[in-house]
């Protein structure tokens, strides 16, 4: 395998420097031409072997910036400068937008010139399902995330269950952002007020019923999760013109309808069977869900375990391996003990000082994954009773984080400290400069506040299981005066608290969230940024002003400009506070064929499953 690593830095190397031809190419417009496909090659580490790559812009992690004199300075500081990085695949490619940016041969006058792939089929229908994989993930498991009507912004539930037992009408694949999967065709009309979808001929649910536009229309207007608000503002109405034939039509133009419906941004796209789930109702279809998608719920234990067999009626290919079990494994030694005796075959989340252990075991290959970034946030800033109503508090805990030793001390320097909230890649992502860490500055800005003593806060709430790093950070803020308790919750309870916006976080909080699944900037907003909508837990009168004008406007250089406009605004306030893109390490045992990096460069987690290999 090491071998094969070095050729596989060589092919990174290559690829950043494409993305630096692009970006000289974009230079001075707003939307980035979009990057050829990543090279599926590794980003895996073993012992001490590291390759090196960086965000959008193709530049190495900037250096952390050093404090003013007479500082002392952290264990970061007193060590060597830290590696370069390696960006997962799927954050580090620029997306390309759903809108071609010229026209193609395809092309019809009066309609869209979507950038849609074809999927890949493999005809072989004679192999069979083999094998077991056995998944530590690093949470408890919510059976709520087996049912794609109530998705939260969140990806967790679509890397846990909802991509692999439900298909969308178009989706991401390894090759390509949009590919038709459960859909052949979508034509829309270029004021953006009617799309009409065929569906692919054949397709079953794994009960052996049709996919039929009565699931299709169902599935949309029965839809209550992520962004549900903004396709019930734009719907009209939803015409059947037969068993796969489907055309909405839009009060005014929807130009992200595509973004939104074919991503992640939101469950509204991934069709359920319309007659099993009104029969047995929402609580009885979480406790046996229905799909079309290459595997099929066949057993659970709530919280703990769920165990899928793969549909080997599945239309695009018969499933390589034949049982895939999740576990649900918060604790961060369990997981690690469980890889290293096979218990399991992989383990998300592989950090702390756990981390090194992994790299240097002989059998265990790991992923550095560097996924999204880490961003603090202050519920209830808006009230002038909160001490982080003051700007300049929120800005000394910017200053007092030394991302550089967080990322050493969590991560062995895999993470990568950043300027935003949003990842590289994302569509209209604005390139900001690393923070500064300064703890005197940070002082002397709690003293101009009033706070030169400091002040306690009722809780420090991290996303769960992220409790070393949230430990780390509640540190560092006690040196500038901020004390707290951490307050542990479980990855379901703490999504159900988002979307109670700030109701979900009472009393003087600070907490920390990340997100991969939002498609570009603007889905940040909508899904972090919104006043009482999706999993917002702000409410700022400006932000929802500007997106306002966002959504109505059809220019795509006005919707850019207003985006990154507010990306500055919400950093330069300090409502959002980046820490670092996280590494979200994978760890890989034996029994994985391959690199485990191979298998996530769609997103920062497995996918798809039916492609996923297994040794003997």
């Amino acid at each position: 395998m090491v071998s094969n690593q070095y050729a596989r830095a060589f092919r990174l190397v290559l690829f950043s420097a494409a993305l630096l031809i692009i970006v000289a190419l974009a230079c001075g417009t707003s939307a980035p031409e979009a990057a050829p496909a990543p090279d599926t090659g590794s980003t895996s580490q073993q012992a001490t072997t590291q390759q090196s790559s960086q965000p959008a812009t193709g530049q190495e992690a900037a250096p952390q910036q050093q404090a003013s004199s007479g500082q002392g300075q952290s264990p970061a500081q007193d060590s060597a400068p830290p590696p370069t990085r390696v960006l997962a695949a799927a954050t580090a490619t620029p997306l390309p937008p759903a809108i071609q940016a010229e026209p193609s041969a395809d092309a019809t006058e009066g309609f869209v010139d979507f950038d849609i792939k074809d999927p890949v089929i493999d005809p072989d229908r004679s192999r069979q399902s083999e094998g077991k994989m056995v998944l530590a993930y690093h949470t408890a498991l919510s059976p709520k995330w087996s049912d794609p009507q109530v998705a939260p912004a969140s990806r967790t539930p679509y890397s846990a269950f909802l991509q692999n037992v439900f298909d969308p009408l178009i989706g991401a694949m390894p090759n390509g952002r949009f590919v038709y999967l459960l859909a052949e065709d979508l034509e829309m009309t270029d004021d953006f007020k009617k799309a009409t979808f065929r569906l692919r001929e054949g397709i079953t649910f794994h009960n052996g019923e049709p996919v039929t536009t009565e699931d299709v229309k169902f599935s949309y207007e029965n839809y209550s999760g992520a962004n549900a608000d903004i396709y019930q503002d734009k719907t009209e109405r939803i015409e059947i013109v037969d068993e796969r034939t489907i055309t909405f039509y839009f009060k005014e133009s929807f130009i992200d309808f595509l973004e939104l419906y074919g991503s992640e941004a939101s469950g509204a796209g991934f069709i359920v069977p319309k007659a099993y789930y009104q029969e047995v109702g929402p609580e009885g279809f979480i406790e046996a869900p229905i799909g079309a998608g290459p595997y099929k719920i066949v057993g659970q234990t709530t919280g703990q375990s769920v165990i899928m067999e793969a549909y080997e009626d599945y239309w695009r290919k018969v499933p390589n391996i034949k049982t895939i079990e999740t576990k649900g494994v918060p604790e961060l030694a369990s997981r690690v003990a469980a890889l290293k005796t096979g218990e399991v075959d992989v383990a998300y989340f592989v950090t702390g000082a756990l981390l090194q252990d992994a790299i240097e075991d002989p059998n265990i290959q790991v992923d550095p994954n560097n996924s999204a970034p880490f961003w603090l946030f202050f519920p209830g800033y808006e009230d002038p009773a909160n001490p982080f109503h003051d700007k300049r508090v929120r800005e000394a805990v910017s200053l007092a984080m030394d991302r550089e030793f967080l990322s050493a001390t969590e991560t062995q320097s895999l993470a990568i400290p950043t300027g935003n909230f949003i990842p590289p890649g994302k569509g209209d992502y604005l390139d900001r400069p690393v923070p500064e860490y300064n703890v005197e500055k940070a002082r002397q800005l709690m003293a101009e506040a009033g706070y030169a003593e400091g002040f306690e806060i009722d809780a420090f709430t991290p996303f769960p299981p992220v409790f070393s790093l949230a430990e780390r950070i509640m540190d560092s803020l006690r040196e500038i005066g901020i004390k707290s308790e951490l307050n542990v919750t479980q990855r379901p309870v703490f999504l159900s608290m988002l979307r109670e916006h700030r109701a979900g976080f009472p009393g003087t909080q600070i907490a920390f969230s990340i997100s991969t699944g939002p498609p570009n900037a603007a889905g940040y907003f909508r899904a972090f940024g919104l006043c009482e909508q999706g999993s917002s837990v702000i409410c700022d009168d400006h932000i929802d002003a500007r997106m306002a004008e966002y959504e109505a406007s059809l220019d795509l250089e006005e919707r850019s400009a207003i985006v990154e406009e507010l990306q500055a605004y919400i950093l330069d306030e300090y409502i959002f506070v980046p820490v670092y893109i996280n590494a979200f390490a994978m760890g890989a045992g034996p029994k994985i064929k391959g690199d485990i990096a191979d298998y996530s460069v769609v997103s920062t987690s497995l996918f798809p499953y039916e492609d996923i290999e297994i040794n003997p």
